[in-house]
């Protein structure tokens, strides 16, 4: 899964750093307020109790620069 959350704790949600998740509840702790990461994990907690991968990435100034983010562009590194 791939949010945004700019308050997230950045020790347990790195930028751009897939994130294993054995615990939904306890990780949304951690999620910060803004975003979509918290919510994300708070619905996924309400109906299951998964393991899930997630990639935190900055909130853009627009919505095209947050859904770059999301989807990631080309670089000259590949």
């Amino acid at each position: 899964m791939v949010c945004t959350g700019d308050d997230a704790d950045a020790k347990m949600f790195p930028l751009n750093k897939p994130v294993l998740i054995t615990d939904v509840l306890t990780a949304s702790g951690k999620a910060g307020e803004s975003g979509t990461l918290a919510r994300s994990l708070d619905a996924i907690a309400d109906q299951a109790k998964p393991v899930t991968v997630v990639v935190r990435v900055p909130q853009g100034e627009t919505e095209d620069e947050t859904t770059t983010n999301i989807i990631g562009a080309v670089t000259a590194e590949g």
